[in-house]
């Protein structure tokens, strides 16, 4: 997704909806767009993260367990 187009696009998410356009424009310029496949594992539980993830399409699978046992899923959408 081109720069100003993903501007746009992020302008809509609440997480940047209080941004100017440039403001918007600067951070999508430190962003690198990437893509992941059905299942695969983009974070694990108990790891600290080093990055931020924002949904553009499709949807992301929230797990959170506890000793192999599953104990909630949540669907994270867009944005």
């Amino acid at each position: 997704m081109a720069g100003q187009e993903l501007a746009d696009t992020i302008a809509g998410f609440a997480l940047f909806a209080d941004l100017t356009t440039p403001q918007r424009e600067q951070v999508v310029d430190v962003f690198s767009e990437q893509w992941f496949g059905d299942g695969e594992k983009i974070l694990r539980q108990g790891l600290s993260g080093s990055g931020l993830y924002v949904v553009l399409d499709g949807a992301a699978a929230i797990r959170n367990a506890a000793g192999g046992r599953l104990l909630r899923r949540d669907l994270l959408p867009p944005g």
